[in-house]
Parts: structure tokens; sequence; C-alpha cells
């Protein structure tokens, strides 16, 4: 449905009383030929949502995760159906909501120090779901890990990444999950590591000092919308530039393990561990030809970049090189079915348009009025969760249509 970009139709649902009037939807300037609107009343008034993930593409229904206005941290059916209070397990931060590959199917993890669990949920009317067996040995001995749950060709895999680390001897962790009993298989490690030299240039008493990283997760891939499995990574170390890099895995059955390939960018001013204020945001989307990366400095408030690295398709292909643009857009990067949108927030309004090819296609985008402190992200299926810093949440639906 995405494949042509002619058309675009947007729908904005509000969390609201049906009285009560909807924010304002426009077209921006360009080539679009029809907005269509849809209005519905949705259950969760008055909660504090902090993900959404649709089961279908154009449907209504799908999991919520948020706070309740009893201040319980409630996974909730959406809009309707049987609602679970995770308040004894975590705070609403800890957990993660993924769409899967399939129509009906989302993932759920819980990530808090020594607890790692994972579920894998069924109908939103049904409240069915799966939990994964024992993960307290993922990845290894305990220490603080960055831990993510990625879909790699239709498989589910965790992916751990050391919270600290020497900048030239960082080792990643993989392993799959049996996608019937979600049993932990085997555990591979990745070595993710660059020569010295690369990192600081000629500087043996540099390199002699063991200079420590620092690492996060920024994202990984919606289900589906790579081949193989795509996970986005902030690296900062003390005294010099932070850098982010891209692990594309694929999978392989038999005893060799996955695929690992690791995708170099650019690195990134203002951004060592020690600046004030200077963690890193960034989001991952891809079309058919191109995988896009945009990494917000988050003590910037003018340091926004979007990037692209042509795929292949070829597990071999190996490094590419990134190109940078749109340097002022200020996102998200969004993934809207098989295209990356990407949206910009500028005088009260955010518009969200789509890319092709590292151009931002400028004459077909809309917008809509947002709070300037509004978080937005991906809800799968082609659909957005606007947060505003108060009130109640947005879903908006975005879908572009085909040529008649």
């Amino acid at each position: 449905m995405l494949a042509t970009m002619r058309t675009l139709a947007l729908a904005l649902l509000a969390a609201t009383a049906c009285e009560e009037p909807l924010p304002v939807l426009e077209l921006g300037s360009g080539g679009c030929d029809e907005v269509v609107l849809a209005a519905r009343e949705e259950a969760l008034h008055y909660w504090d949502v902090r993900a959404l993930a649709m089961e279908r593409v154009g449907g209504d229904s799908g999991w919520a995760l948020g706070r309740d206005p009893g201040n319980r941290v409630m996974l909730q059916a959406w809009p309707e159906g049987p609602g679970f209070d995770l308040s004894k397990l975590g705070p609403v931060q800890a957990f993660r909501l993924l769409p899967g590959l399939h129509p009906g199917q989302t993932w759920m993890t819980l990530d808090r120090g020594d607890k790692l669990r994972v579920w894998r949920l069924g109908s939103a009317a049904e409240g069915a779901g799966v939990e994964a067996p024992d993960l307290a040995g993922f990845p290894g001995p305990p220490v603080e890990w960055r831990r993510r749950l990625l879909i790699v060709d239709g498989v589910p895999y965790l992916l751990a990444a050391p919270a600290i680390e020497f900048a030239e001897h960082i080792t990643l962790y993989v392993a799959a999950l049996d996608p019937e009993t979600l049993a932990l298989g085997t555990i591979w490690p990745i070595e993710f590591t660059r020569p010295c030299l690369e990192l600081y240039g000629p500087d043996p008493a540099w390199c002699a000092s063991e200079q420590n990283a620092w690492v996060d997760i920024l994202d990984v891939a919606e289900a589906g919308s790579v081949a193989g499995g795509v996970a986005l990574l902030g690296i900062r170390q003390s005294g010099a530039d932070g850098q982010y890099a891209v692990l594309e895995l694929h999978h392989q059955d038999g005893p060799a393990g996955p695929i690992a390939i690791r995708r170099d960018g650019f690195f990134i001013p203002g951004s060592s561990y020690g600046s004030f204020g200077a963690g890193l945001t960034g989001q991952l989307a891809a079309d058919a030809d191109n995988l896009y990366v945009f990494i917000h400095v988050i003590a910037s408030d003018d340091w926004w970049r979007l990037n692209y690295m042509p795929l292949r398709g070829d597990p071999a292909y190996g490094q590419a090189s990134p190109e940078t643009a749109y340097p002022l857009w200020t996102g998200p990067l969004v993934q809207l079915g098989t295209r990356a949108v990407l949206g910009d927030f500028a005088r009260g309004r955010w518009t969200l348009a789509p890319v092709r090819g590292g151009v931002v296609e400028l004459d077909v985008r809309a917008s809509i009025t947002v709070d300037a402190e509004a978080r937005i992200s991906s809800a799968g299926r082609e659909q957005l969760l606007v947060m505003p810093p108060s009130g109640h949440a947005l879903r908006v639906v975005a879908g572009c249509a085909a040529d008649p």
C-alpha cells in the first residue's frame, strides 16, 4: 500500500470523549490528493499511555502499556479486553512493546537489572500470552546489561550490550528463542570491536589507557521491515566523540550461529561521555533500498542528523558509508509499512513526510497540531502514538495509498 506516494491518507483518532473537538489535521503544501479523517472514541481515557502495539494494518485493536488513573502499571487490551497489573514487576519504563512479524502477534519485554522477561502476546481481545522460560542466565555473569528483543528473519532474538566496556573490545551477545516454546537457545558472542588507531588516531598513550565506552541500544528495526534484523547502537567514550553503529543479523539454522555484520556511522560531535546531557537518541527505518538512521544529541537543540546506508540484501556486503541529509528536521524517524517517514516539529505543528533515497519528499506531507514536548513513537502496522506531556494520548493512522 505504501509503494506509491502520490496520495497520503491520514486518520487521527483522539483518546478523548467524542464530544470534544479533534486536533486540527491539515495538508502541507504539495501534491496530496485527499485527506480522510475518522474520529473514534478510545477506551483509555485519563491514562498515561507510554506504548501502543497495534495488531493489524488499518485495525483498531492492540495492546497498550502505561499507567492507569490509579497509577498502576498496566498492560491493557485496546480498545477493550482484559488488563494485567504489572506494578509488582517493575516501573513502566522497564517494559517495551514490539509488534510481531505476523498480524495479531505482539511481544513484550521487561529489562530491569537482574530481571529479564519476555512474553509473546496473542489476541488482545482474548488476553492470550506465553512467557519465555528462565532467562536469568542471559547473557552471562551479572553486570549491567542493555537488552532488547528483535525479530531476525521471523525468529525472535535477544540482544545484550554491556553498559560499559573497553572501547576497543566491545562484545555483544545474541541468542535465539525457540519460536514455539520461547526457550533460550545457544548464546553467541559478537566481537563488536574497532582497532584503537581507528578510534583515536596515532596516539599510543591514549590506546594504552584502554578508554571505556558506554553502549546503548537505541532502537531495533520493526519486524519485517528489513531482511534479517537490525539494531542501532550508540557508543560514547570519555573525552572522545561518540559514534553510532548498526548491527545487522541474519538467521542461520544449525551450529554456526547467526551472521553478524557491523556497519559504522559517523562520529558525533559533542556526544562524549561526561558531557552535560550529551546522551543520544536514535531511530531506525527502512524502505526497499535503504536503511535510514536518525540521531539526536540530547544536549543540543539543533543537532539532528538523518543518514542512510544502501541495503544490498547480501549478508556479505559489509560496511556502508552513510550520507547526511536534512540536518534540521527534529524527527522522529518512524517505520510506516514499507516506507520510512521523517517528522519535524515547528511552530506548534508536527509534519511527517516520506523519505526516498535519502531525500525527504516535501511535496507529499501532512501535519497536526501537537504540544512542543509531545513524544511520538511507532505503534506498528502503519500507526503512530503521540504522547503529550499532559492530557490524552493520540493514535495517528497514516498510510500512503497507491495510485488509482
